[in-house]
């Protein structure tokens, strides 16, 4: 016999974790800065530079772009201090991987004084990577013998959802925002916060289409000295050359290596921001594949000896989103004037299984609201709470990470400050599949089966979930005899638990 040998070409994840890491350090005050009196608050954009995977470690460089704001010593009004704190991060991961995502984030940032003249940042980066390995899985597809073997093969039908292959397009966008001009002229960007969202992406000939949105917010600074934020929606497309099938699906994720806001005056005496985005696009090509695997086989003329085996398959899901309300009211000591910043992000979500076996998903969620107070005093107040999800299951397929929704809110209130946050949880399952499937056969042609004592017709009763395939080898006869003798075209003709005819194969 012959084993015709096929190969699913595909790429699966071979790592899939969290990292941690601290970095700090000691920066100086410039000296076209005044002393620093009291920090107000501290806040980072993590932009990733490089990721790679060899021999065995993963490697991410980046930079976290921290804007620390303070009270000047010699004046209350708000300032502004920009530091860039690199990074690289270096873990064990599988050394045939090949790709590397990573998706992280700022989840604390500290700041204190040292002197009125330098500062001690600390700040904790945390997030996602998965590692991709290339893999060449065999099957059996089908198998060639002489028709004197009189060979029953069971063929089973598999779809499989597989990622046929990783890329990566440079992205840049730039954009000339307009400030309102009733305001005057802005001295400066205090702080800023960049989210972008791929909302479609698609294979159109040779080529993929992606579009999305750019979420950006402003807290800037007007030469009265008055503080006010701006938020824009921006949206961005990009046609870019890829060789893919028709067919294929096409999911893509914006990383982002760099955010560049530039204020520039306009003709007017106003101000505008130049805005500019860089990062890359990752491209994530899925194809359902169909697979025929011959599942088993026996002769009914010689004794066969089938090794088999089990095909580990993953099946990609479908991305569900499920949102949680989180809302409370914040409780400051200074009564609130008016709400200036915003700023909420989750950290990476974990399953947790409860005392009553109810599983539920958790992500911890950090915020940081600043507020004028009384006489034009500029504070902030904190909050960490935990978010939870019910879910139905926990499986170690589930892959989840939470957002903060566009639509977060703070107001002042009589009590305090009002601060909504929706909370996002974005999963995705990984269902995998182990499809049996013939490794090898032994068919001896001097080791003919001894039928003589088998009876020419048997009737029996079909047991409760047995299959047409097991009545048959089981036999030694034929699927398409017993059909045959029983009347019916097809399997799905014959209840459980009915009577049977199966005739001896001749």
């Amino acid at each position: 016999m012959e084993l015709k040998q096929e190969h699913l070409d595909c790429f699966e994840i071979a790592a899939d974790f969290n990292v941690t890491q601290e970095e700090s350090a000691e920066m100086i005050v410039p000296d076209h800065s005044a002393d620093i009196s009291r920090i107000v608050s501290a806040e980072g954009e993590v932009f990733i530079r490089s990721t790679g995977a060899r021999d065995g470690k993963a490697e991410i460089s980046g930079v976290v772009q921290v804007k620390l704001l303070y009270i000047p010593e010699k004046t209350p009004l708000l300032q502004m201090l920009e530091y860039t704190l690199p990074f690289m991060m270096v873990e064990d991961c599988p050394k045939d991987c090949t790709t590397l995502r990573a998706a992280l984030q700022a989840e604390e940032i500290h700041a204190r004084t040292l002197n009125p003249r330098k500062v001690q940042l600390q700040c904790r980066i945390g997030g996602s990577v998965m590692g991709y390995r290339r893999i060449s899985l065999p099957y059996t597809a089908a198998v060639e013998n002489d028709e004197s073997f009189k060979t029953e093969k069971l063929m089973q039908r598999e779809s499989v959802s597989a990622i046929i292959a990783l890329e990566e397009r440079d992205f840049s966008y730039e954009e000339t925002l307009h400030l309102p001009q009733n305001r005057g002229a802005v001295s400066a960007i205090f702080c800023s916060r960049v989210r972008a969202q791929v909302t479609e992406s698609k294979i159109i000939g040779k080529r993929a289409v992606v579009k999305g949105d750019c979420f950006a917010d402003f807290l800037l600074k007007y030469e009265s000295g008055r503080c006010e934020s701006a938020a824009f929606e921006l949206p961005f497309s990009q046609i870019t050359e890829l060789d893919a099938p028709q067919e294929a699906a096409l999911q893509t994720v914006l990383q982002l290596s760099a955010a560049e806001p530039r204020l520039i005056s306009d003709e007017d005496g106003g101000s505008e921001i130049k805005f500019s985005l860089f990062g890359k696009l990752q491209m994530t090509i899925t194809e359902r594949k169909e697979l025929h695997v011959l599942s088993d086989l026996y002769s009914t003329v010689y004794e066969t000896e089938v090794e088999r085996q089990e095909l580990p398959l993953h099946d990609l899901g479908e991305k569900q989103l499920r949102r949680q309300i989180w809302q409370d009211t914040l409780e400051v000591g200074l009564a609130p004037e008016r709400v200036l910043w915003v700023y909420a992000a989750c950290s990476p979500v974990s399953a947790y299984r409860g005392a009553g076996g109810e599983a539920e998903l958790r992500t911890l969620l950090r915020l940081r609201v600043l507020y004028a107070g009384e006489e034009g005093r500029t504070l902030s107040a904190e909050r960490s709470a935990e978010v939870l999800l019910p879910i139905e299951e926990v499986g170690d397929g589930l892959r989840c990470r939470a957002v903060c929704g566009r639509e977060t809110s703070a107001v002042v209130t009589a009590d305090g400050i009002a601060v909504r946050v929706p909370v996002d949880f974005i999963m995705e399952t990984r269902k995998l599949k182990k499809i049996g499937c013939v490794k090898s056969v032994r068919c001896e042609d001097s080791k003919q089966k001894d039928l003589s004592a088998m009876p020419s017709l048997v009737l029996r009763r079909k047991k409760q979930g047995e299959s047409l395939w097991q009545i048959a080898k089981q036999h030694n006869t034929a699927c398409s005899d017993i059909l045959l003798a029983n009347g019916c075209r097809e399997e799905a003709e014959l209840s459980e638990n009915c009577l049977l005819l199966i005739p001896k194969r001749r």
